[in-house]
């Protein structure tokens, strides 16, 4: 019979077997799994990458929501008190290079993420279909 228990630090197997060696006897042995930490810093989460918009923009204003509709974005957005972030699907949740996790920290080399951002700190092209816009382009588009 395997019993496993577990703790917040380790877990513990405790093995009792009754063999035919010794009947009488019951064998009990308890394996420790403990993982290791290589140091001894909590690790700090990912809070994704923070999208820093020109001053006078409001994010939710001048992201272009409506991309994530059309195009196969590899990352989701969040607005949050300490600013506007992308977090990458692949995001693992631990900051390392950055203070962001490599996934959502490569998200600044993205094609798609350096075009909205020059998009809306430069303008959005007078041909380009509305989708590219945020909602404060939306509204200015309908407004003239």
């Amino acid at each position: 019979m395997v019993l496993l228990s577990r703790s917040t630090n380790c877990s513990d197997i405790i093995i009792i077997s009754d063999d035919d060696d010794s009947p009488s006897e019951t064998q009990k042995r308890t394996v420790s799994t403990k993982k290791q930490q290589a140091t001894n810093a909590p690790n700090k989460p990912c809070p994704g990458y923070q999208l820093h918009f020109p001053r006078g923009q409001l994010s939710h204003m001048s992201y272009p929501f409506a991309l994530h509709t059309l195009l196969p974005l590899t990352w989701d957005y969040s607005g949050q008190r300490e600013g506007f972030f992308l977090t990458s699907h692949l995001c693992t949740g631990i900051a390392v290079r950055n203070g962001r996790c490599e996934q959502c920290d490569d998200l600044g080399n993205n094609q798609y993420i350096r075009k909205i951002v020059s998009r809306f700190t430069n303008g959005v092209h007078e041909n380009a279909t509305l989708v590219y816009h945020g909602i404060g382009g939306l509204i200015t588009a309908r407004q003239n």
